[in-house]
């Protein structure tokens, strides 16, 4: 079956289709035929909704409410702190990864060697679409946050905070080493192409949260956000 995405509905109910981006996917992409099953979801909740198509008109598409299934869900609550990369497009391939995985929240911030990166309304706008299509590619549910940050200043109150660096030292620890609990908050801080500055890396220090170190390769960033949550997931 195919899914589909739509903000702010009221489910459990027949419903009439307007939108019209989402017909024409529906009728000339996907061929749908009457009786045919689709699967709507809200970001909200962790339940899919299916629908039989129970008429077909022009300009809009009558659905018939057939049931609900409730899906299974993370107990760890991710934050990713990600500095801002070079290129739009690396943001774009952040989102539509972790998305996939289930991460909470996106918190995006200037670290002191991140390029000038301004993000628009409408950046913004396809950014939110990039994460809506991978949320329906990958069968998860509940939408994330975004966030654009203009400094690294944020404090970190809650969960478990870890920030990777690409040197080692006697006070980074291996990824396998950190222990994670099964329903904590965890807050994952990755720097941009050039790394974390020694200043960065010394306020992190101080503020106790834990350095992280995963091997003697030099990683994209857009890379270690996969290989991190890789690990956590399995952990």
């Amino acid at each position: 079956m195919h899914r589909f995405f739509i903000a702010n509905f009221s489910w459990n109910q027949d419903f009439i289709l307007k939108d019209k981006q989402l017909v024409h996917q529906i009728i000339n992409v996907f061929r749908a035929k009457v009786w045919d099953a689709f699967i709507f979801f809200d970001g909200k909740t962790l339940f899919d909704f299916v629908y039989k198509l129970s008429k077909r008109e022009k300009n809009e598409l009558h659905f018939y409410f057939e049931g609900k299934k409730e899906k299974s869900w993370l107990k760890k609550e991710i934050f990713l702190f990600q500095a801002l990369p070079n290129k739009l497009s690396k943001i774009e391939y952040i989102l539509q990864k972790w998305v996939e995985v289930g991460i909470s929240h996106f918190l995006f911030f200037q670290a002191e060697r991140s390029q000038k990166l301004i993000i628009s309304p409408n950046k913004e706008e396809r950014l939110l679409s990039i994460m809506q299509e991978a949320l329906e590619q990958s069968w998860w549910n509940i939408f994330p946050s975004l966030q654009f940050l203009d400094k690294n200043n944020f404090d970190i109150k809650e969960g478990e905070t870890i920030f990777f660096h690409h040197e080692a030292d006697k006070k980074a620890l291996y990824l396998k080493n950190i222990p994670f609990w099964e329903d904590e908050k965890i807050n994952i801080i990755i720097g941009p192409e050039w790394g974390l500055s020694e200043k960065e890396v010394q306020v992190f220090q101080e503020k106790w949260y834990i350095q992280s170190y995963l091997w003697s390769n030099i990683l994209r960033t857009e890379t270690v956000s996969s290989v991190v949550w890789f690990y956590i997931l399995q952990s």
